[in-house]
């Protein structure tokens, strides 16, 4: 297995800090003094979701890039192990956004928008 670029964890850190506090904005309602103008300085933090998608796509060839090219790991193989690492989470939020979304409707008691989910997930 080829070694771990350990320069990745710290790109991912500040990433992940940024999506978090772009999140935040969530709250942006409850008049918070000075609010607005902390958020003004993180309103494009959905950049570190195409931060994400690339560093995937980097991490996924630089995994792969030698079985695939020494016929060690077939296509077929590569997209189903893809697909059984992934889709279990996706299926997890999956159902967990159904739930909230059905006990909303359910109770009428729970105001919830596309941003406070957001917010939760």
């Amino acid at each position: 297995m080829k070694e771990w670029i350990k320069s990745f964890d710290g790109l991912r850190f500040f990433f992940i800090l940024f999506l978090m506090f772009h999140h935040f904005d969530s709250f942006s309602d409850l008049g918070v003094n000075g609010w607005n103008e902390i958020m003004s300085w993180l309103k494009e933090g959905f950049v570190s979701v195409n931060f994400f998608f690339l560093l995937s796509g980097f991490v996924v060839q630089y995994a792969y890039k030698d079985r695939l090219l020494n016929k060690k790991t077939g296509s077929i193989e590569f997209l189903f192990n893809r697909l059984a690492h992934l889709y279990p989470t996706y299926l997890l939020f999956f159902v967990g956004a159904i739930v909230i979304y059905s006990r909303n409707q359910w109770l009428g008691a729970i105001h919830l928008n596309s941003r406070s989910v957001s917010c939760i997930f």
